[in-house]
């Protein structure tokens, strides 16, 4: 019988580990990498960091300004109409109308997700004209434009997804090449990370061992000069000395 299918469950299995490996190790990882870089969030208003970013990932960002008609949302299948997660440009005080950002702030605030809500439906009319539109506007912009702190993580590396970077970069075209996404109400986790990564190395520890003891291959039996094992040597008496006497 041909020994492939065993050699491919050995590879598919020897696939899944290093995928677990690779989650706990790396997640976990980058957890405490945040943790000990983030020990508090840093503390400035929006303004100051769009004008220069400061070396860290736990932001509290005071007075952004959101614009919630240019924000791109994500939907259940089958749900259009429903957003469950909005990506929200944050501009300075100061912009200007059309000008460019290099923040996104990542959100499921149930305010600002019903407030886009009305905004879909009222796109979807077809007898809507351009004025009821400005009419809308204006007497909605407290809640289209707020203005709030936000605190959060930047996504990066495991915690970023290129697809989703990829799709905002694509649809959003007020946004910086190097934007970044700020995670609303996400902060470091150091337990939770120092867990991940020192299971991390208890499954390293565990398939290092199984690898070595697959390496050496199995233990000799210890055998007599007769060819016999340990357990069959027989004596026909007393032991004798080793001595004289």
């Amino acid at each position: 019988m041909s020994s492939r299918p065993n050699r491919g469950r050995c590879a598919l299995k020897y696939l899944i580990l290093i995928g677990i490996l690779a989650g706990l190790l790396g997640w976990g990882g980058q957890g405490l990498y945040v943790y000990l870089r983030n020990p508090s969030p840093a503390e400035l208003t929006c303004d100051a960091y769009l004008t220069q970013r400061p070396d860290a990932e736990w932001l509290a960002l005071a007075g952004c300004q959101l614009r919630l008609t240019d924000a791109i949302y994500e939907h259940d299948l089958g749900s259009a109409s429903r957003p469950n997660r909005l990506f929200i440009p944050v501009h300075a005080s100061d912009a200007e109308p059309g000008a460019k950002t290099g923040l996104v702030v990542e959100t499921r605030d149930p305010g600002l997700l019903a407030a886009y809500q009305e905004v879909l439906a009222l796109d979807r009319r077809q007898d809507l004209s351009d004025a009821e539109a400005e009419a809308y506007v204006l007497e909605h912009a407290a809640t289209l434009f707020p203005r709030r702190d936000v605190q959060g993580l930047i996504r990066f590396g495991l915690e970023l997804e290129d697809e989703d970077r990829r799709e905002i970069a694509g649809l959003a075209d007020e946004l910086t090449p190097d934007f970044v996404i700020l995670e609303e109400g996400a902060r470091p986790q150091p337990w939770l990370s120092l867990g991940a990564f020192a299971a991390g190395l208890v499954v390293l520890g565990l398939a290092l061992r199984k690898v070595l003891r697959a390496v050496r291959g199995p233990t000799p039996a210890l055998a007599t000069p007769d060819g016999g094992g340990l357990g069959e040597v027989q004596s026909d008496g007393p032991p004798k000395p080793l001595g004289p006497g």
